[in-house]
């Protein structure tokens, strides 16, 4: 888990966490810009792709359009997932559980610590019986983080999918080396990511 910090934010006075020692320890990244750039979390997670095997990419949809072509370029599509009370029962559980375990990191703990689980559509007079995550308040107090690890948990047949990608993709090599002076590079087997592949032509 990891965050960005915007030096030119209008809320960043408000904010009352120790975010400058989180910085110094690596947790978050503090960007001198009006606005946090999408290349530059895509360069984080291609970054993390080297370490770890990122099959997909998940987000809400308040940033979607923006991020969208930056996911692209690092070949990634992330899914457009605005209905997380689907998968709230999941995150509850875990948390009932105690299954969550991610170390000695005080930003997300601070972020979860400023989340609230509330009713779905009681604001206009309808209890559906579904919940949903909120700011406690709404400037000072941030949750991306958690909002984060939340979206990355609405994939639902997640293997089904993956091996559907697969399939394609081996598909897709078969039949690019049946021409001429072509070339795959790489892995393209079981412990390559399903979702990337790289090809040369000569000449």
């Amino acid at each position: 888990n990891h965050a960005w910090m915007c030096l030119n934010s209008k809320d960043l006075h408000r904010v009352k966490a120790p975010w400058k020692e989180w910085a110094e320890k690596g947790l978050i990244t503090v960007v001198d810009d009006v606005s946090i750039h999408p290349d530059l979390l895509c360069e984080y997670i291609k970054k993390m792709s080297a370490k770890y095997n990122v099959r997909m990419v998940a987000m809400d949809t308040f940033r979607h359009t923006l991020m969208a072509e930056s996911l692209r370029k690092i070949g990634f599509d992330a899914r457009d997932k605005s209905d997380i009370m689907q998968v709230e029962p999941v995150v509850q559980e875990c948390f009932n559980r105690n299954l969550f375990v991610w170390g000695d990191n005080p930003c997300l703990r601070w972020a979860v610590n400023n989340t609230k689980r509330m009713r779905s559509s009681r604001n206009i007079g309808a209890d559906t019986g579904n919940f949903v995550y909120g700011k406690i308040e709404a400037k000072s107090r941030k949750t991306d983080p958690f909002m984060a690890l939340a979206a990355s948990m609405c994939y639902d047949h997640l293997e089904e999918k993956v091996e559907y990608m697969r399939q394609i993709k081996s598909h897709f090599v078969e039949e690019v080396l049946k021409l001429p002076d072509t070339v795959v590079h790489g892995l393209y087997d079981e412990t390559s990511a399903p979702h990337i592949i790289s090809v040369g032509f000569a000449g």
